[in-house]
């Protein structure tokens, strides 16, 4: 707990580098090998307790992972992170090949890049994981995001989402065009193509990429545990994609 509160303690330093900071707390939450998952739910605990203890602590730690927000670009963390590029196969194994040997250069604006430096180590996917769901919504909202009053990084961050799913939107579309698709499902060229509509429906419904309308996305709610009040944001796309299918499409029969 000690070193926890010293660590926080260096981000009340305005001549500190946030992200060596933010390596640094990843580094002391992450398990020692062969540790288990345990390790990290007790060292998320520990920042819990500290945050919700000591007001300074919680403002600063905060105002960093705000800032970090707020000056980064976010669009690539969101349309990259988890998607399969579209190349060959023999293209993306001698990208790999070539990328373990010469790494790609490291984009200090881009928080995706930024990311990757606070979480460097290949085990981390597994230990983050292994933590219940519940962990981290207790952790947001110990952090107390209802405090700041400067809200200009969390509506930047709504915005970056909504271009990031504006993005999304178009390369689905465009993957509804590939000949493997249009071949192996000709009823695309005679009726509507959902790869197509659904950009259609999306870019049509008044307000849909507005901040304004999507900032209702910022919900509070309480963790059954803690009972403390945590904000947390999400765009309710398997919501939106069941409202869209339970519409119903007027399919015209092929032209002569």
């Amino acid at each position: 707990m000690r070193q926890m509160e010293d660590l926080l303690q260096q981000f009340a330093n305005p001549a500190a580098d946030a992200v060596s900071l933010l390596m640094e707390l990843a580094a002391l939450i992450r398990p020692p090998k062969h540790a288990g998952g345990q390790h990290a739910v007790d060292m998320l605990a520990a920042l819990r307790d500290c945050l919700a203890q000591n007001a300074l602590h919680r403002r600063h730690l905060r105002r960093a992972l705000l800032t970090l927000l707020g000056s980064k670009k976010q669009v690539p963390l969101y349309v990259e992170t988890g998607i399969l590029p579209g190349t060959g196969f023999f293209s993306e194994l001698w990208r790999r090949v070539t990328h373990s040997v010469l790494p790609d250069v490291i984009d200090p604006d881009s928080l995706k890049d930024v990311l990757g430096l606070i979480f460097n180590r290949p085990s981390d996917q597994v230990w983050m994981e292994s933590v219940p769901v519940e962990d981290w919504a207790e952790l947001i909202g110990a952090l107390r995001f209802d405090e700041e009053a400067d809200r200009t990084a969390l509506d930047k961050t709504l915005e970056q989402m909504l271009d990031a799913a504006q993005v999304i939107s178009y390369r689905i579309s465009s993957l509804g065009l590939e000949p493997e698709i249009l071949r192996n499902e000709p009823s695309i060229e005679e009726f509507e193509s959902p790869f197509l509509m659904q950009n259609v429906q999306a870019m049509s419904r008044p307000g849909t990429f507005s901040s304004t309308t999507w900032r209702g996305c910022v919900i509070r709610r309480k963790s059954p545990k803690t009972k403390n009040t945590s904000w947390c944001c999400s765009i309710s796309a398997r919501r939106f994609w069941k409202k869209s299918a339970a519409t119903p499409r007027s399919r015209a029969p092929a032209s002569a």
